[in-house]
């Protein structure tokens, strides 16, 4: 997305970032939600990150995301249940 870390997109980032997410196949799509909201590079989605990632897109937490992480014990959901369950 920042290719050049200044904190900020600029016109020519954009536009490739759009062209990317325009390309994308369901999974691929799912993937890259996954991997820019797996902030700390875990691996895992925690819960606080899917919060995040519910806020920034429909301003709420929602309630699919709960659903998920009742079927988790420990409270984490991997990219291969995020694709299970969106």
């Amino acid at each position: 997305l920042d290719a050049d870390g200044s904190g900020e997109l600029d016109f020519v980032e954009f536009c490739a970032t759009f062209y990317l997410y325009c390309t994308f196949t369901w999974a691929g799509l799912v993937k890259y939600a996954f991997d820019i909201t797996d902030v700390d590079r875990s691996g895992f989605l925690d819960m606080e990150e899917v919060e995040s990632l519910c806020r920034s897109v429909y301003g709420f937490t929602g309630k699919r995301k709960g659903e998920a992480f009742r079927r988790k014990e420990n409270n984490l959901l991997d990219l291969e249940g995020t694709l299970r369950q969106f």
